[in-house]
């Protein structure tokens, strides 16, 4: 089941959802956004697999010192995306109003074409003119 959702909707958060309104998930389980993303946040090994690069965090460093505001966009949940950022030693780069995840954008999200069009991406350009 998760092959499938996963490869039609991208995004785990998306797929679960999807599956949750088409009764495809076990008898007497229903899906809340909120769970994935505290689920994970709670329960991913970050350490393990998620080492801070120096040379990222240099070029990070140098394009905020041009003057451009940082955005940040993931098809992962809030929560888990800003675990990562700070596995990553990234956090200190990204405002919060410019950290942006599947949860701005649902029903759409990356790839699809709609998702250029949310809120949340229209604010981003307002917010961010000059964004990497």
């Amino acid at each position: 089941m998760r092959d499938k959702y996963f490869e039609v909707y991208h995004s785990t958060m998306k797929a679960l959802i999807m599956a949750s309104e088409e009764g495809a998930l076990p008898e007497g389980h229903a899906f809340e956004e909120h769970q994935l993303g505290d689920w994970w946040a709670e329960h991913c090994d970050f350490a393990r697999f998620l080492k801070p690069e120096p040379e990222f965090i240099s070029a990070l460093t140098e394009l905020q010192a041009l003057g451009f505001k940082l955005c940040i966009f993931t098809n992962g949940p809030r929560k888990y995306g800003l675990k990562v950022l700070e596995q990553l030693e990234l956090r200190r780069f990204f405002k919060d109003e410019h950290v942006f995840a599947v949860e701005d954008v649902l029903p759409t999200c990356k790839p699809e074409p709609e998702v250029r069009d949310t809120p949340a991406t229209r604010a981003t350009r307002c917010s961010c003119p000059r964004y990497f």
